[in-house]
């Protein structure tokens, strides 16, 4: 009975070990690698025109001054951008009712001078002109107590150069976009837009779950392997184990 014991525990004692161990794999891109945020500040315009199924949300001129990489390795990092601007285009209209929805594709790009000298000016050794790309993978156009919010979800890519500069992968990433929104045009050209801020932030990419699962089967059976190990040395010694049964070096 008390080995019986021990082998109950020790089964527990593995089981929350794994628990334990995938709980930590699940939430390690929250803080294992470095986040890049796009403040989105005052100005630009938005346009839509709406009762066209086959039309798309437009932004052109909207200003973006920094690039804030912040976690891993290094501290937090403020990278100025010089005449830094944002136009986009959304996939095509999808559907409308409480929120007009947009389907995947269309474009993301901005374009400036990475001031990587940290000083007022684009000189040589900056990196001027496209800085990021994209494509987006779903928006939504929601109300908000009277203002319009661009609610948008994107595949991002960051570029080589840039990328580099910081050592990053050069790799694409998903990334949140919320831009807000006032309303100022009138309807014969559709609805215009003026951009009141917002932001863009990437996030790291997430474990996918049959890599989750892999590992959390893994480690149980590691621990079953432990477990069976024990549980036939024990046995050895009481002199328990049927003859044969040894594995003799």
């Amino acid at each position: 009975m008390p080995l019986i014991r021990k082998l109950i525990s020790d089964t527990k004692r593995c089981i929350r070990v794994a628990a334990f161990s995938l709980a930590m794999l699940a939430t390690l891109p929250v803080w294992a690698g470095p986040i890049i945020q796009l403040p989105i500040r005052r100005g630009g315009r938005v346009t839509y025109q709406p009762g066209s199924h086959h039309h798309v949300l437009s932004g052109i001129g909207i200003p973006v001054d920094q690039l804030i990489l912040v976690g891993g390795k290094m501290p937090t990092i403020i990278l100025p951008i010089l005449m830094g601007h944002l136009a986009f285009t959304t996939g095509i209209f999808s559907s409308s009712s409480v929120t007009t929805m947009f389907g995947p594709g269309g474009s993301f790009v901005i374009k400036g001078c990475a001031d990587l000298h940290l000083d007022p000016k684009c000189e040589k050794g900056d990196l001027r002109g496209t800085l990021f790309t994209g494509t987006f993978l779903d928006a939504q156009l929601i109300n908000k107590n009277g203002k319009e919010i661009l609610e948008a979800q994107l595949l991002l890519q960051l570029a080589p150069q840039l990328a580099a500069f910081f050592h990053l992968p050069d790799t694409k990433s998903i990334a949140e976009m919320e831009l807000i929104l006032v309303k100022f045009g009138g309807h014969g050209h559709g609805l215009q837009y003026r951009v009141q801020g917002g932001s863009v932030q990437d996030f790291p990419v997430v474990p996918e779950p049959a890599s989750i699962a892999i590992f959390g089967g893994s480690v149980l059976a590691l621990g079953a392997v432990r477990l069976v190990s024990g549980l036939r040395s024990k046995l050895y010694q009481r002199g328990r184990v049927p003859p044969g049964t040894r594995n003799d070096a």
